[in-house]
Parts: structure tokens; sequence; C-alpha cells
């Protein structure tokens, strides 16, 4: 469900600041209009969420997997 929320935000984000897009005449990274600095923005959070919820669980368990090593081993020397 929330894949769906990302990439539906995503394409009306997308919709929406190309039509922005066609009301300013600047260009930014190669693309114009000052709404292409949102898009940008917009893409690369989109990414960046999509991709932490496939990683959280793994960072997840890694942090545990040190905490409960480092209470083991807490005073012992390796």
């Amino acid at each position: 469900m929330g894949f769906i929320s990302i990439v539906g935000g995503l394409i009306l984000g997308v919709i929406f600041f190309s039509i922005v897009n066609d009301m300013f005449n600047i260009t930014y990274f190669g693309f114009k209009g000052i709404s292409s600095t949102f898009m940008s923005c917009w893409s690369a959070g989109a990414i960046i969420i999509f991709l932490l919820g496939f990683v959280a669980k793994w960072i997840l368990i890694i942090g545990v997997v040190i905490w409960i090593l480092t209470k083991i081993f807490n005073g012992k020397k390796a």
C-alpha cells in the first residue's frame, strides 16, 4: 500500500509540476522552469523513502545484533 501511495504521489507531482513548468521559463540543471527544482526534489525524496522502506528492517536487525554483542562483550577484552 505504501508503494502505491509513493508511486501515485510521484506521478501526481510530475504531472502537477510539468503543468507549472510551462508558467516559468527558467532553466535549471538542463530542465526548463522553476518547477524542475521541486520535481527533482520530489523524485529524490520518493526514491529515498522507497529504498529506506526496503532496507529499514535490515538496519534495525543489524543495530539490534550490534547492541546485543556490545552487551555480551561489555568490559571484556577481545
